[in-house]
């Protein structure tokens, strides 16, 4: 595996060492924020590798995108992977501001 790394001053910081961070507060930061009923579909909030997370659960994608009940009627989303994505990278950032 091919090492990519960035010169910030003097320091070298080895980008794969980012990106596994990065994913690692995601999965905290989306667990945080998913909903819960019976707990399945947050305990299914994993890191496969160094650059992939899933919530492995079948209506993952329904409650993150929203979706019509067989009804017709419209369940608004509720990303909790997008807020820990957005929380990850605030995190990582640095740029704690009022």
């Amino acid at each position: 595996m091919m090492r990519l790394t960035i010169k910030a001053g003097a320091e070298h910081v080895a980008v794969d060492a980012i990106v596994d961070r990065v994913a690692h507060l995601w999965v905290i930061e989306s667990k945080a924020t998913c909903p819960v009923d019976t707990g399945a579909l947050r305990h299914s909030i994993v890191k496969l590798d160094t650059d992939r997370i899933r919530a492995g659960m079948h209506y993952a994608s329904y409650v993150e995108f929203g979706h019509h009940t067989r009804s017709g009627s419209w369940v608004p989303p509720n990303p909790y992977m997008q807020r820990g994505w957005d929380s990850a990278i605030y995190s990582m950032s640095g740029a704690h501001y009022a």
